[in-house]
């Protein structure tokens, strides 16, 4: 539902990400849903997005233990990463304009990539027959973006390696 284009390519993801709107929102742990627990009976645990090693571990934001151990933790998260990923394959699949190097001006390529996401999200929306619950999200979201920023919830690192922690024992077979 959200997007965020016109970053210079020469920047980090995480530092794109620490600047955007959607971390400032993720950063308001009152618009996360309540946690839930992962697996039967498990404890509770809360929602989160993940990352690669270039985003910084943080309570609502996961990322790869460091260094090159491999364990299954790090293998479902590099699944769920690639699952996100593929978003973009998707559009770019959808929209031609994707398939070759842009031919117009660059103050437009913001507008394009926004329109095509829009227009990409408005048919997902409609094909699975969302209609409404797509409209009703976006009156939301929209009313969000005029809502003065919340101080975010502070955490401690303690408790963000918690948290990865918690999704590291529960994927282990």
């Amino acid at each position: 539902m959200y997007v965020d284009v016109g970053a210079k390519g020469r920047f980090s993801d995480g530092g794109i990400f620490s600047s955007s709107f959607i971390d400032s929102r993720f950063k308001d742990l009152s618009y996360w849903p309540e946690d839930q627990a992962l697996g039967e009976g498990g404890i509770p645990t809360p929602f989160v997005a993940v990352g690669d090693a270039a985003f910084p571990l943080l309570y609502y934001l996961m990322r790869p233990y460091p260094g090159k151990q491999t364990n299954v933790y790090k293998k479902k998260l590099s699944r769920a990463r690639r699952v996100v990923e593929s978003a973009f394959g998707i559009l770019a699949s959808r929209w031609r304009v994707f398939w070759k190097a842009f031919k117009i001006p660059m103050e437009k390529v913001d507008k394009v990539l926004l329109v095509t996401c829009i227009l990409h999200n408005y048919l997902m929306v409609h094909r699975s027959g969302n209609g409404d619950y797509f409209n009703e999200a976006i009156d939301r979201d929209v009313q969000r973006c005029f809502d003065d920023l919340q101080t975010p919830n502070i955490t401690t690192k303690r408790e963000c390696f918690a948290v990865r922690d918690k999704f590291m024992e529960f994927s282990i077979p």
